[in-house]
């Protein structure tokens, strides 16, 4: 009754748990139910292990942020907040952070066009059923 060709968790059959396990299971669950039980708890843990996988992977990308756009958000937050002048910072970071900006402002009006254009189709939808 090796589980290991249908479990990610490796059985082994020969320990001496696993015989002590089976020969209980033999003595008072000698039916099909207790098959479709272990059946039902290996896909328990096949699915928990499968969820263990994603969120690992989820926290690597996480974790692999560019470095430098944190710096440039920080950056951005100091200088919202007035605790540096655009003259305390250097030509290169001036660079930056506009290209920041730009590309702030692009995705801020993409995302209004797009909710802009949703209102239109529902606008749309709600007049050619009157």
């Amino acid at each position: 009754m090796n589980k290991s060709k249908e479990s990610l968790i490796a059985v082994n059959g020969n320990s001496i748990f696993y015989k002590i396990k089976t020969f209980f299971r033999k003595l008072f669950f000698n039916n099909k139910n207790d098959e479709i039980e272990q059946k039902n708890q290996v896909a328990e843990i096949d699915i928990s292990n499968n969820t263990n996988v994603k969120s690992t992977f989820l926290e690597d990308i996480k974790i692999q942020e560019n470095k430098e756009l944190k710096e440039l958000l920080h950056l951005q937050k100091l200088f919202k907040m007035g605790r540096i002048k655009e003259k305390d910072l250097s030509k290169k970071e001036r660079i930056k952070l506009e290209k920041l900006y730009k590309h702030q402002i692009y995705e801020l009006n993409k995302s209004i066009n797009g909710y802009k254009n949703k209102i239109i189709s529902i606008r749309n939808k709600l007049t050619t059923n009157n």
